[in-house]
C-alpha cells in the first residue's frame, strides 16, 4: 500500500523520475519506468484528443480551446520526458571493440529539476502564447483541456 501511495504523489507532483534514480521510491510497482512514461504520454494525448472531440460537438473553437489548453500541457511533458531518456542514455558507457565510445554523465537531482524548470517555463509560454494568439478562445473548453490532460495520470493507475 506505501508503494502505491508513493507512486500517486510521484504521479500527482507531475514527477517523472525512472526507478532508483533522483527519487527513492518507483513510479509504479513493478513497472518499467520508460514503459510508464511513454503510457502517460500515449493517456495523456488520447484524453487530449477526446477533450477536443467532445467540445467540436459544441463549436470549432470550442474544440481549437480544448486542444490549445491540452496540448500546452501535453507538449512540454514530451519534452521532459525526452529529457530524462536522454540522460539515461547517456549515462550506459557505449563500448563497441573494447573502445570507450561515450563517457557515462553524472547522475544528479539538478538534472532532474533542470528539467522540471525548462517544463514548466515551457508550460506557461505555451499557455500564455495560446490565450494572445487564439482571440476566440473558448475559456471552459481550454481550462477543459487543461485539466483532463494534467489529470490523466489517474487512468494510468487504472491502466497496467
Amino acid at each position: 500500500m506505501g508503494r502505491a501511495v508513493s507512486a500517486l504523489v510521484a504521479l500527482e507532483a507531475g514527477i517523472l523520475a525512472l526507478p532508483g534514480q533522483y527519487l527513492m521510491f518507483p513510479i509504479v510497482p513493478g513497472g518499467d519506468a520508460v514503459q510508464v512514461i511513454g503510457r502517460l504520454l500515449i493517456v495523456q494525448l488520447l484524453v487530449a484528443l477526446v477533450i477536443g472531440a467532445a467540445a467540436a460537438g459544441q463549436s470549432w473553437p470550442a474544440a481549437y480551446s480544448a486542444w490549445l489548453g491540452a496540448f500546452s500541457c501535453w507538449l512540454p511533458n514530451v519534452l521532459f520526458a525526452w529529457r530524462l531518456w536522454a540522460q539515461k542514455r547517456r549515462q550506459h558507457t557505449v563500448l563497441q571493440s573494447g573502445v570507450l565510445l561515450a563517457a557515462p554523465a553524472p547522475s544528479s537531482g539538478v538534472h532532474f529539476f533542470l528539467g522540471e524548470l525548462i517544463k514548466l517555463a515551457a508550460t506557461v509560454l505555451l499557455l500564455f502564447a495560446s490565450v494572445r494568439l487564439f482571440p476566440a478562445m473558448v475559456w471552459w473548453a481550454f481550462f477543459a483541456g487543461i485539466v483532463v490532460v494534467l489529470k490523466s495520470y489517474l487512468l494510468l493507475l487504472v491502466w497496467r
